[in-house]
């Protein structure tokens, strides 16, 4: 959500690829799901995740016909890539320092009282997440959320 490059591609995709890693796939996916939700805030139908090794592939699919994908690897870094409105694929490493991002809007939420994006997006990345981690379980099967 914090990541600066995702303001370039802010309502102009309609899919979605996030790149990502860290020490397991419950904890760091969530940081992939932010992104997706930033950039594509539609009700999630269904979910199917994969493994390979220990990687992870992560497809969703999206109302509206759009989709989203998650690629997870302990040592990724963050990445994304988007398929635009006029079918173009743009790509960008995450670079910016999505933490201090992060702790400014905390900041900020407690000086204001006011969240800086619509709650509902929060629930909404839970969702995916407790998803993710059912489908750990039940690999390569499509469940609805």
């Amino acid at each position: 959500r914090y990541a600066t490059e995702l303001d370039d591609f802010e309502g102009i995709c309609d899919n979605v690829i996030t790149f990502g890693g860290g020490g397991n796939l419950p904890e760091y996916v969530i940081h992939q799901i932010e992104m997706i939700v930033k950039l594509i805030n539609q009700y999630t139908i269904s979910l199917k995740l994969e493994k390979q090794g220990n990687q992870y592939i992560c497809n969703i699919k999206l109302e509206n016909e759009k989709a989203a994908s998650m690629v997870y690897a302990p040592s990724f870094p963050f990445a994304i890539c988007v398929q635009t409105k006029d079918t173009n694929s743009l790509y960008k490493q995450i670079e910016s320092d999505m933490f201090k991002g992060l702790i400014a809007d905390i900041l900020r939420f407690y000086e204001s009282g006011e969240c800086s994006f619509d709650t509902n997006q929060t629930l909404l990345v839970m969702k995916i997440r407790t998803g993710v981690i059912n489908a750990m379980d039940k690999l390569g099967e499509w469940i609805d959320l």
